[in-house]
């Protein structure tokens, strides 16, 4: 069966690794050289659907190869398991890292694989732990297979214990992102990319369908903590995002149309670019020589 296109052909990612790195990023691969910028991070920067995501429109503005080490729904521990990154990541000149939610990633309640390589999505729920079952007594998690199922899962029948696995998973969140800053030998710039700013805190489980590039479970004061050890923050909240009949230059079929309204278009991604050009060019003294 065939799926007529939006907008076109649907695209070809390119799908690459670098060096013996077990996880699948954007391609076509680019040249790391002392010149070159690495883009770190989840869906967003990955840019399903989206023909120029940000990391190849902000190499286009400072005519330097950058690197897109985007992976679907992936959280920081998908990269600090992988030493092949780190140590791609201290060749190059400046290292952007995307705020991701706080829901993908390895905690003391339950276990993803941050190795396991999907073409599509990272977000796979691996085992619950003891902790898991004490906090959720009782909690059928037998046909659970992803993260975002298990958090709608527990809302719904361990509606209590909810905000304590909340609390968990900022706090895993927050001390993986800050040795993810810190093991970098370069200056890294923390991205944040969604369609609303940082919130105070998180209320209710947000409707997770209304995606937009939003870090789930990620509050103002976590972001704040892992700005303080980066050596820029950029904070892009992009004006506009897609609706129900409006997702403009996005290539999707009709059968990945749900999905497609929940991703942030291309003009979003020209926005997070022209702001990350002005800042990363500071950290790459040669460029500003340049004419």
């Amino acid at each position: 069966m065939t799926y007529e296109t939006r907008c076109g052909a649907l695209l070809d990612y390119a799908p690459c690794t670098y060096g013996t790195s077990r996880l699948s990023f954007r391609g076509p691969n680019a040249e790391l050289t002392e010149w070159s910028v690495a883009a770190i991070g989840g869906s967003s920067t990955y840019g399903r659907f989206v023909e120029r995501p940000y990391p190849n429109r902000l190499a286009g503005f400072l005519q330097v190869p950058v690197l897109n080490l985007g992976c679907q729904n992936a959280g920081p521990d998908a990269f600090l398991a992988d030493p092949v990154l780190e140590e791609t990541c201290a060749l190059a000149a400046a290292t952007v890292v995307e705020v991701t939610g706080a829901i993908n990633l390895s905690n003391d309640l339950y276990k993803v694989h941050p190795r396991r390589v999907h073409p599509r999505r990272n977000d796979r729920f691996l085992s619950a732990t003891p902790a898991l079952h004490a906090v959720c007594p009782g909690l059928d998690l037998t046909d659970v297979h992803f993260t975002g199922h298990l958090m709608s899962r527990i809302r719904a029948r361990a509606s209590d214990s909810f905000p304590v696995v909340v609390r968990i998973l900022q706090q895993a969140w927050t001390d993986a992102m800050c040795r993810l800053v810190d093991r970098s030998l370069g200056p890294v710039i923390l991205l944040w990319f969604s369609d609303m700013a940082p919130p105070p805190d998180c209320g209710a489980l947000p409707d997770l369908s209304a995606h937009h590039g939003r870090p789930w479970f990620v509050t103002q004061e976590m972001v704040e903590q892992v700005a303080r050890r980066a050596a820029a923050y950029v904070e892009c909240v992009v004006t506009s995002v897609p609706t129900q009949d409006n997702t403009p230059g996005l290539s999707y079929s009709e059968f990945e149309a749900p999905i497609a309204r929940r991703i942030l278009p291309p003009r979003a991604h020209q926005e997070a670019a022209q702001k990350l050009e002005v800042v990363v060019r500071e950290f790459l003294p040669r460029l500003r020589q340049r004419p």
